[in-house]
């Protein structure tokens, strides 16, 4: 099952608190998804790159288990393009916050990603610090 990209999307305008016709978060949600979905690509050395979303209705390319992980993604990105919390008290430690989540969360894919391929192949497997 894959994640739908406008169910993030109203949980992030609802946390920002601008609501889902703001064009200005439209346009840097889709590139806050897509920026994650490179990372995530590059971080766990991905043969295939994961598909971009060119709108807010998009579905993402990835079962519906890694929503937290896009979603630690989409907020470390919207943050650092100048969106913040609706409550702007907790604004200096939700950026703090989304860098430490979304390196977990990078983390998290990789293992995921290790753990799949280890399942049905012996390529990646590691036998004491040696690819064998």
């Amino acid at each position: 099952m894959s994640i739908s990209a406008s169910s993030l999307f109203e949980d992030v305008s609802n946390d920002i608190g601008v609501g889902t016709g703001n064009d200005r978060l439209a346009g840097s949600f889709v590139r806050a998804v897509n920026r994650s979905l490179d990372q995530l690509s590059l971080v766990a050395d991905l043969a295939t790159r994961l598909s971009h979303i060119s709108s807010t209705d998009a579905t993402i390319a990835l079962d519906k288990e890694y929503e937290y992980i896009v979603l630690s993604g989409i907020y470390f990105w919207l943050y650092r393009t100048g969106f913040k919390p609706r409550d702007p008290r907790i604004a200096v430690a939700a950026l703090k916050d989304t860098n430490e989540q979304w390196k977990e969360a990078m983390a998290d894919y990789v293992v995921a990603e290790s753990n799949e391929t280890q399942a049905d192949s012996t390529n990646d497997m590691c036998f004491w610090g040696v690819l064998s």
